[in-house]
């Protein structure tokens, strides 16, 4: 149901469902001159050409008691739990929020393969896993498939960068013959650094 401009001979949506149970709306399709953000309808999609800021205002979203659970905004960018995407200017394309997430909960989660393992997970904690289910311990846990291959892999070309207190506890792979492997320390006067040899190839 639309109604086609004699103009650019698009569709141009404008249907409401109203609820009976409150003052709600079920499903909104909204036009430019009727795009009210106060709508307090469990899910609700405005009309792309409202006036306003874009990046604050919602094009589709999903609502439960009145409160924001999925959206997106006009500049294309996604929140699931959050009230937006951001807070204030746009950094990120896709937010994923929980105020009430327990340290063990899964905040994003990619599952592969027939038994739907965990290829990449991000706890509540803020830990990462990376084929681990259970990162617990660190901020980033790595393990390998059961298959040989290695955890972790570092490959790293050109020259050094500069040890300072930006890439302290960095770590570099220099490639030669042989390998040698850097770590990026302070050294015992404060705010002075070096790469310090930690293994070299036979």
């Amino acid at each position: 149901m639309a109604n086609a401009s004699p103009v650019d001979n698009l569709h141009h949506p404008a249907i409401e469902v109203a609820q009976y149970t409150d003052s709600g709306d079920v499903f909104t399709l909204k036009t430019s001159a009727n795009s009210d953000a106060s709508i307090y309808g469990p899910m609700v999609v405005f009309e792309s050409n409202f006036s306003g800021t874009p990046m604050l205002r919602p094009l589709f979203e999903i609502r439960n008691a009145y409160i924001r659970k999925f959206m997106v905004t006009g500049t294309g960018q996604v929140g699931v739990g959050t009230l937006y995407p951001v807070s204030g200017l746009p950094s990120a394309n896709l937010h994923v929020s929980s105020l009430t997430a327990a340290s063990s909960q899964d905040m994003f989660k990619i599952s592969t393969g027939a038994v739907n393992a965990d290829a990449f997970v991000v706890k509540g904690s803020g830990n990462v896993g990376i084929g681990a289910a259970s990162p617990d311990g660190a901020k980033l846990v790595v393990q390998n498939g059961g298959d040989g291959t290695p955890a972790l892999r570092l490959i790293t070309t050109g020259t050094k960068p500069a040890c300072d207190a930006t890439n302290r506890g960095s770590v570099f792979v220099e490639q030669g013959t042989p390998d040698q492997v850097f770590m990026c320390l302070q050294k015992s006067v404060a705010s002075t650094y070096q790469w310090v040899l930690l293994a070299v190839g036979e």
